[in-house]
């Protein structure tokens, strides 16, 4: 009968979901386990110009992505983008000692980041869901991947434990992702923005900020600090976490716009590059600027 086809259908559909889920969980895993020594080893041992050159591979790769999404799927500026992004980095490279661009780099990033927390609140809210220019998009891109990769060089160059530094700027991404998963997936109840993205909650969140206090309490152990300045570091870390959070939402924003899922393929499980470094893009440049200000 057809009554019976549908009711039929819906545990079908149910078990084909969690196949697939299973399915995109174990590409992840796997990704992770060949990626995860790949990263580590370079922030680790490589020497800051090879390593700059390293994380400006990422940036390139997620600006040809970011064009992508910005609307020029079927332009030779997806290509040119990327290369673009490049010059603009090695001219900030040369000159910004002369310049001072290093420092105007932070604030851009900090302004935009607080624009953008702003725009998902009133995109959340029905206030205002209307897009930018794909040429305006192009613009916010130098602010979302440029600033990171400055900011990570920078912190990696430091001659008191800068590599370390890096490690556990990162680890603060990645501490943070795990327990908003863990946490969200077995009781997330209350969404944090349905509109922009649904999958994730408040209780996410909850879990996010567990584990990367957690992260804070090894790391002032091992980077030693004390008093005022182990206060600060644990102040910074919380909210390094709290802004990956929002950088992962606008580029959930983004591709809403765009109406894909991903931003690309390249890592499988993951989907693009941008779609791994979403969250580093925002919380590197707070964390290694209020570093540099308070805690260098």
């Amino acid at each position: 009968m057809p009554g019976d086809s549908g009711v039929s259908g819906k545990p079908l559909n149910r078990l084909k979901q969690q196949r697939e889920s299973l399915i995109m969980l174990k590409n992840r895993i796997i990704t992770i386990i060949a990626l995860l020594p790949i990263a580590v080893s370079a922030i680790l041992f490589l020497p800051t110009n090879i390593f700059s050159f390293f994380i400006m591979v990422c940036v390139a790769v997620a600006g040809y992505e970011w064009a992508r999404l910005s609307g020029f799927g079927n332009s030779v500026l997806k290509f040119l983008y990327p290369v673009c992004l490049v010059v603009l980095g090695l001219i900030l490279w040369r000159y910004e000692i002369q310049l001072s661009l290093g420092s105007w780099l932070y604030w851009f990033a900090l302004v935009w980041w607080a624009l953008a927390f702003f725009w998902i609140v009133l995109y959340q809210q029905g206030l205002y869901v209307g897009n930018i220019s794909g040429a305006m998009k192009l613009l916010v891109g130098v602010l979302v991947l440029l600033p990171p990769w400055y900011a990570v060089t920078e912190l990696h160059a430091l001659t008191h434990q800068g590599p370390q530094l890096v490690l556990y700027a990162f680890a603060i991404v990645w501490c943070a992702d795990i327990g908003a998963y863990l946490i969200g997936r077995q009781f997330g109840q209350r969404k944090l923005a349905s509109r922009v993205s649904p999958g994730k909650t408040l209780e996410g969140v909850l879990g996010a900020m567990v584990a990367v206090m957690l992260l804070a309490l090894g790391g002032f152990y091992y980077f030693d600090m004390q008093g005022l300045a182990l206060a600060v570091f644990v102040v910074i870390t919380l909210v390094a976490a709290l802004v990956s959070i929002v950088g992962d939402l606008y580029e959930s924003l983004l591709k809403r716009y765009a109406g894909v899922k991903d931003s690309g393929s390249i890592l499988p499980g993951h989907g693009g590059m941008l779609d791994r470094i979403d969250s580093l893009t925002a919380s590197m440049p707070v964390f290694v600027f209020a570093y540099l200000c308070w805690l260098a």
